[in-house]
């Protein structure tokens, strides 16, 4: 007599599992979405039905408290997230009359006429945090010792170089503790040119020693749109 076999085996963390039956030579297979409960059944009987419904029927007590697991389980992940993104440096709108004080003025692009990932980055010069650009030393240039209106006249006609500006973007960067750590100052430009006013991200990472890395890139868009095929190789050069 062959043995039959009913057997729950794991087809992925997000799929749940798979009853798997054999009776005889043929199989059937059941998905359920369940936990991490392995187990196997061997029975003689040739009643197909019976045993694979009480087997289904008894999954159904541990049916909810496994669904209200997981829930839970990505709850706290969708905190944790959360949490985590809150460390990240913030910007947030600001006037240009509020920025005083000396400040060191980093000033990115505008290299080239299709360099329009330009924006200056305004730190101030006795802040504990230290500003350091994510790129290679020829595509930017730090300017020490500014005063705040000279350091806003000197980043408004860095950034306004391009024909197709329109106004600058003020921004006051923010520690996690909500203090104003620095300014950033980025062209907008026609919509009409690019698809959008705004071309850029500008990313804000806070590492060890307050050390404050600076990655700077254009929209994927924006950036298809101007390099094509050749995209990647541009933004590599930056790196």
């Amino acid at each position: 007599m062959v043995m039959d076999t009913v057997r729950f085996v794991p087809s992925g963390i997000f799929y749940g599992w798979s009853l798997w039956v054999q009776l005889g030579r043929g199989k059937t297979t059941v998905y359920y979405l369940g936990g991490h409960i392995h187990f196997q059944i061997k029975f003689r009987s040739f009643d197909k039905y019976k045993p694979i419904m009480e087997i289904w029927e008894n999954m159904k007590t541990i049916r909810k408290p496994v669904s209200l697991f997981f829930g839970m389980l990505l709850a706290c992940f969708i905190c944790s997230a959360c949490a985590f993104n809150q460390s990240y440096i913030q910007t947030k709108g600001a006037e240009k009359a509020e920025i005083t004080g000396n400040y060191t003025v980093f000033l990115y692009g505008a290299h080239h006429y299709n360099d329009i990932a330009t924006v200056a980055i305004l730190a101030p010069t006795d802040g504990p945090h230290k500003f350091d650009i994510f790129a290679t030393d020829w595509a930017y240039r730090s300017v020490k010792g500014v005063a705040g209106k000279d350091a806003v006249a000197m980043a408004d006609k860095f950034v306004s170089w391009h024909s197709s500006f329109v106004r600058t973007q003020t921004s006051k960067i923010l520690a996690p503790s909500g203090e104003i750590i620095g300014y950033e100052i980025r062209p907008l430009y026609m919509l009409t040119t690019f698809g959008k006013e705004d071309v850029m991200y500008v990313d804000y990472l806070l590492k060890e020693h307050n050390r404050i890395e600076v990655h700077i890139h254009l929209d994927h868009d924006v950036e298809k749109k101007l390099y094509g095929d050749g995209a990647n190789k541009v933004r590599d050069r930056h790196k």
